[in-house]
């Protein structure tokens, strides 16, 4: 069952496994460069969302939320209500 959250301009936001798994799977630097647990992840990722330092959003309105974490960026992309997406980015490079 997916995770429901607010951002923080009141848009309803989906977190379901999938997405979890797809981040667990394609992105686990997200795990070993923050030194998080599963669950530490998924509360940076809502997080993102509720309070964003940046938030975006395109002609289609997909959504682009990030967070700042020392030297690093936690980017998450919201599309359709739901989190597709997230993974870190260097604030030397952003």
């Amino acid at each position: 069952m997916p995770l429901r959250v607010k951002a923080f301009d009141g848009l309803p936001v989906e977190l379901p496994d999938e997405a979890i798994e797809h981040i667990l799977g394609k992105h686990p630097d997200m795990l070993s460069a923050l030194n998080l647990t599963k669950d530490r992840l998924i509360r940076m990722i809502i997080n993102a969302i509720e309070k964003p330092d940046e938030a975006y959003s395109d002609v289609y309105d997909a959504r682009c939320f990030l967070k700042r974490a020392n030297d690093l960026c936690t980017n998450v992309i919201v599309g359709g209500g739901t989190i597709r997406m997230a993974y870190l980015i260097s604030t030397d490079t952003y």
